[in-house]
């Protein structure tokens, strides 16, 4: 118990009636404060004690630093505050359910919880990225017991609460009542001002020792009661030297343990183990010694860092000391003697404080961020640098005018306000060539100018800017762009893409003027593998009011003035590189600034899909500036919200298959080979972070969002088929649509619903649009529509032979463009057999088959054949499946006469592929028992073929269950030997024989 403190204020108050005042009121504070601190353990359980005996320990640690002569020569004032704020510092724990409630409409909550959802490695991570503030019910759910998730809220609020205590302490000093519930007496007889100020001294326990001493900071002397001065700036340092040396191992309640249980966090875990590690502690009016030997990594490293924190506090206050203590009389602070912390046993650390582990070189990381392994172009700088550009224009748009317009009409950016808004914008670009470079007489000196009317930069922004992706930090910025509509947000953190600067400039110049603060400024910015080392000089510039928000941001740098290497491809559109390939005279001009024109070339593609105008020039010495912007014919694609996505779609039914062009926010990226029968596809992202859609050069698509991306396009498209399909239904009359568009929209549409899928969507959408009319019958193949085929008695269909041959006489041959022909095929497999009934198709093969030919013929009868395929039609298709398997594959067909013991039950799905495109009908399957293998090596075509005995039993084993009919795996093999044996003896009769034993491993 703090004894000589507590007995001093009495003493004290015995001199003056006044002073009295203080006894009586840290005798109500000191019974009912504890009781409110007993409430703590409820949210922080995993904590160390903040009871009582936290608050006596800080009073006991500043008696033995003062000593009973520096504590007799304490005014009751100073003696009272040093009493009630050891009691109140950490009061702002005690957490009512209101202030629960509350803290989920706080804006920097989310903030919190966006913060613990980007860093993956948080125990909280998957709590957070499913937290739903408005339903509590839908976090809770993801969470595997009520137990954990029970826990996992505590933890979240308790950092949360933690964070903010010494300003809630601070609160509830001046409204004790109103905000805890604390029935401690406010009466005029104590002026409020000295529980302001013991408020402020339990705000500032946990800041920064300069705002203790600072100009906003506590007073070196106030007037106390009566006739005694107090000293709060002093007050507050015996405080939090006091706190910092509550260091004893007996810190953390057993009790308080077993309620977190052992899921607490495993910092909760490292601060007991710092406490439990404490060896040998002194603190007296002369010395202050700890050491502590840690069993824990994590545990040495929080002893480590709190050591450190209570030297640097030691040290502020000795070096101010004159400015904090109440008189010279009190001499000074105890001398640090030796404060020690190591690892127990034989674990070692490798730096002394540093926690062991691997670590990325900085300079080797913006090697990397700057290197050719990151960005394909050294030219990749311009897209950034633009894209930055529009992203602070959009943000400076919506500042502008986010209340001229309604929320509704944000949300699109098709809407004519909107449009008419951003439309008002420009990003000017100038792109002109210098004069010879000094250094390199083979080089041309270039200059990029990019000037925008976006946000600007203030000097605080360009700490944020020089910090790679620290951009995220700032959450002014934050905070107004989660206000923005979806698709106007900036496509990511400014700052990695800015690095791609110094791959063509050793320095970077901006000039700025801010929309937030109005600074006007200048920056030249250095490479940090340069000369200058990233170098960053910033200066003020006066502030002239007729200067425009926004930046304009300038680089220097060297292009080879004749062109040692180019390519342009041969079906080329206007362009910059083709003008000046175009104009080009070898003999006679001095330079062939091919490179410029590559950049020239890029700054056109940007503008192509940017939301705000690009006008631009170019130009190089000798010649007329030219302009950049070369509007062409705009198509107007569709915005569309998915709920979860926003996207612009432009979709346009073609005679083809095309591959799917993507961007995001307007920029193109690789996304592979995503293709659709019939349509030209444009898809716009609008929505997601950079990150979550692409690689980190934004050449490419995340791989991880591959599939997501898909999904996106089929949705999209199917949300735009659902409204042409509905706007034909009803203007069937009108002759504005033509009917090419109408025969390859009818395609596409049956192409999406012969997907294989359950419950596809697409299937009645096209039967929909089907009985509005089946337009695809007026394709033409050969010159002659599909209906024409279909209303014949006979209808043969052959398969384009590769070296372009009609080896069998046939009335269609499909197969030069396999995807398009696939499906025009089983388009009319399909309506042929809703014509003229199922089943009526026969499969033969070629009149070439005697050499070796596989075509197939498919023969479109009116009448039923007794098999669907022939003997030497199977042979074929078996030697076609094995030249074009692109994987491990096993095949279906309908059974061969005598092996129909083996019929799959229709319930069955199986990953297997049919080996007959015959397309709908009533047939039933059995499942080949060959593993058709993808071909090997680099020349290959064909792939082996495997039928061991050893899987045959486990084929036999695993087919068991599949099949409709019951049959012991003894039944199963038996039959299964003799298909293999039948198959191969018409193999042997036949023109592949030598090509397929060869092939067969048994």
């Amino acid at each position: 118990m703090a004894d000589l403190l507590i007995e001093h204020l009495k003493t004290k108050g015995t001199e003056h009636s006044d002073l009295s005042l203080l006894v009586n009121q840290w005798g109500f504070d000191q019974k009912i404060i504890p009781k409110a601190l007993q409430s703590i353990g409820s949210l922080f359980p995993h904590f160390s004690r903040h009871d009582e005996s936290h608050s006596k320990q800080i009073l006991i640690n500043i008696e033995r630093i003062l000593g009973k002569e520096n504590i007799a020569n304490l005014t009751a004032t100073d003696t009272w505050l040093i009493l009630e704020s050891a009691y109140w510092h950490d009061i702002g724990m005690v957490v009512p359910q209101n202030d629960l409630k509350e803290a989920f409409s706080d804006p920097d909550f989310r903030h919190y919880i966006d913060s613990i959802v980007t860093d993956k490695n948080h125990h909280l991570n998957e709590f957070c990225s499913n937290f739903n503030n408005e339903n509590l019910i839908d976090s809770f759910q993801f969470m595997g017991s009520p137990i954990e998730a029970t826990d996992n809220f505590r933890q979240l609020m308790a950092e949360w609460f933690r964070r903010k205590h010494a300003n809630r302490a601070e609160q509830t000093v001046n409204t004790p009542w109103e905000s805890a519930g604390i029935s401690s007496p406010r009466t005029e007889l104590i002026p409020k001002r000295l529980f302001r100020i013991l408020g402020q001294i339990c705000a500032l326990h946990g800041a920064n020792f300069k705002e203790i001493v600072g100009e906003n900071g506590l007073p070196y002397k106030e007037a106390g009661l009566g006739q005694e001065d107090c000293h709060p700036r002093f007050v507050a340092c015996m405080l939090r030297i006091g706190d910092l040396l509550d260091l004893d191992d007996n810190r953390f309640c057993p009790v308080m343990k077993k309620i977190a249980g052992d899921s607490r966090p495993s910092l909760s875990k490292a601060h007991e183990d710092k406490h439990a590690a404490i060896r040998h502690l002194r603190i007296d009016k002369d010395r202050i010694e700890v050491t502590a030997e840690c069993s824990s990594v994590d545990s040495y490293l929080e002893s480590y860092k709190w050591f450190e924190w209570l030297k640097q506090e030691t040290q502020a206050q000795m070096s101010l000391w004159q400015e904090i203590a109440p008189s010279r009389s009190f001499g000074l602070l105890p001398t640090l003697g030796n404060i020690q912390v190591k690892l127990s046993g034989q674990q070692q650390v490798l730096s002394e404080g540093e926690r062991p582990q691997f670590k990325l070189d900085s300079e080797q990381a913006i090697k990397l961020l700057q290197g050719s392994n990151l960005y394909a172009s050294k030219f990749a700088c311009i897209r950034e640098l633009l894209q930055n550009a529009v992203d602070a224009t959009l943000i400076s748009v919506w500042l502008r005018n986010k209340n001229k317009i309604s929320c509704e009409k944000w949300k699109d950016p098709s809407d004519p306000e909107v449009k008419n808004v951003i439309g008002n914008e420009a990003i000017e670009i100038s792109l002109k060539e210098m004069g010879e470079c000094p250094k390199e007489n083979e080089n041309s000196l270039w200059e990029l100018t990019i000037k925008d009317n976006g946000t600007g930069f203030s000097i605080k922004d360009f700490s944020y800017l020089l910090s790679i992706s620290s951009s995220s930090k700032n959450k002014t910025k934050k905070d107004i762009v989660d206000s923005m509509p979806e698709w106007m947000k900036p496509s990511g953190a400014f700052g990695i893409g800015f690095q791609s600067s110094f791959i063509l400039a050793d320095k970077v110049s901006i000039t700025s003027k801010s929309l937030f603060t109005n600074e006007c400024s200048h920056a030249e910015l250095y490479n940090p593998l340069g000369e200058k080392e990233g170098l960053a000089l910033l200066k003020s510039l006066p502030n002239d009011i007729s200067t425009q928000h926004g930046s304009e941001v300038k680089i220097i740098f060297s292009l080879k003035k004749i062109a040692t290497s180019w390519s342009i491809s041969l079906h080329r559109e206007p362009s910059v590189k083709s003008m000046i390939l175009d104009n080009h005279d070898p003999n006679l001009d001095e330079s062939f600034p091919f490179e410029s024109a590559r950049i020239a070339d890029l700054i056109v593609d940007f503008a192509k899909h940017s939301p705000i105008r690009i006008n631009g020039h170019y130009k190089a010495k000798d010649q007329k500036a030219m302009p950049l912007y070369i509007k062409g014919e705009e198509k107007k694609g569709y915005f569309i919200d998915l709920g979860g996505e926003q996207v612009e779609l432009l979709f346009y039914p073609t005679s083809r298959f095309s591959r799917v062009k993507t961007l995001y926010r307007g920029q193109e990226f690789d996304s592979g080979n995503i293709r659709f029968l019939f349509a030209d596809i444009t898809i716009n992202l609008l929505s997601g972070k950079a990150g979550a859609w692409l690689s980190i050069n934004r050449d490419e698509i995340n791989k991880e969002a591959s599939a997501k991306l898909i999904q996106v396009i089929e949705n999209s498209l199917f949300h735009i088929s659902e409204k042409l399909v509905g706007n034909l239904k009803a203007n069937q009359e009108s002759s504005d649509v033509k009917e090419e568009f109408k025969i390859h929209f009818s395609l596409f549409l049956n192409a999406m619903a012969l997907m294989d899928s359950s419950n596809n969507p697409w299937e009645k959408l096209s039967d929909d649009f089907n009985r509005f009319g089946k337009f695809w019958l007026k394709y033409e193949v050969a010159d002659k529509a599909l209906d024409e085929y279909l209303s014949g008695e006979l209808l043969k269909i052959g398969e384009k032979n590769l070296n372009g041959d009609n080896v069998s006489n046939c009335n269609i041959y499909l197969g030069s463009n396999p995807d398009d022909d696939d499906l025009i095929k089983c388009l009319v497999f399909k309506e042929w057999q809703v014509r003229y009934g199922v089943n009526t198709i026969e499969v033969i093969e070629s009149d070439d088959f005697k050499n070796q030919k596989t075509d197939l013929v498919y023969c479109c009868t009116k009448q039923k054949p007794s098999q669907p395929y022939n003997n030497n039609a199977l042979l074929s298709a078996l030697m076609k499946a094995n030249s074009k398997s692109n994987s491990n594959t096993r095949f279906l067909l309908p059974p061969l006469i005598g092996f129909e013991s083996l019929v799959l039950d229709k319930s069955t799905t199986l990953n297997a592929h049919y080996l007959f495109d015959t397309g709908v009908g009533d047939y039933e399957y059995m499942l080949l028992p060959h593993l058709f293998t993808t071909p090997k090596g680099r020349y290959s075509t064909e792939g082996i073929i495997f039928v061991s005995e050893e899987k045959l039993d486990k084929f036999c084993e695993w087919i068991k269950p599949k099949l409709k009919n019951m049959l012991t795996e003894a039944e199963i093999k038996e039959k299964y030997d003799e298909l293999i044996k039948y198959i191969d003896a018409l193999m042997a009769e036949s023109p592949y024989k030598d090509k397929w034993f060869k092939l067969l491993a048994k």
